[in-house]
């Protein structure tokens, strides 16, 4: 089996600014700039998981595309980016409804409920996984699974489908948000007393 050093370090550097120096230079300037606080648990969880995503990926492009190992890898990531994103929207906090987040300042308080985004993007992951372990399988005997719905399919292709048809709604979700969110109107009533 081919190893690709160059590739693995290549897309690790990449993994690692997407995993970890993007979100921290989020949260930085968010607090720099004072519009949120976030505490050290939360900005030392990120980077343990932006870590740990940094890994996987690396092994994820060890191997070439068409092997096992890839698929098996490629599941295994699947699966972390799943509950990296259950962490994120507050799936393993008790107490707290998942996909909530609240923006608490002086001036304003803001509920955000994207549990429709936190759930279709779990279900987007686990879709996903079936595709990339299906294909191991696949690789793994040399033999290709497939369903009959009045045309032949691959399974894997079928999971791959469904994954990109969940990819699109959520594109979709996401755009309806920020439409939605660019038409809110906000009406300030300042009081003054002059003493």
């Amino acid at each position: 089996m081919e190893v690709q050093y160059g590739k693995m370090f290549l897309y690790g550097l990449i993994s690692a600014i997407f995993y970890i120096a993007l979100p921290l230079g989020l949260i930085y300037a968010l607090e720099y700039f004072n519009i949120m606080k976030f505490s050290p648990t939360f900005t030392t969880t990120i980077i343990i998981f932006g870590i740990i995503g940094v890994v996987i990926s690396m092994l994820k492009h060890l191997f070439p595309k068409d092997t096992s190992a890839n698929r098996i890898i490629s599941f295994l990531i699947t699966i972390y980016s799943g509950i990296y994103l259950f962490y994120i929207f507050g799936g393993f906090e008790p107490g707290t409804k998942l996909g909530t987040y609240s923006i608490n300042t002086p001036q304003i308080q803001v509920k955000l409920g994207l549990q429709l985004m936190a759930w279709l993007l779990l279900i987007s992951t686990g879709v996903r996984g079936m595709q990339y372990l299906i294909e191991a399988i696949e690789l793994r005997k040399k033999k290709e699974y497939s369903v009959r719905m009045k045309k032949q399919f691959r399974l894997s292709r079928l999971f791959k489908g469904l994954g990109m048809l969940l990819s699109l709604i959520i594109m979709g979700y996401i755009i309806s948000v920020v439409i939605s969110g660019m038409n809110l109107n906000f009406s300030v009533d300042d009081t003054y007393t002059y003493g």
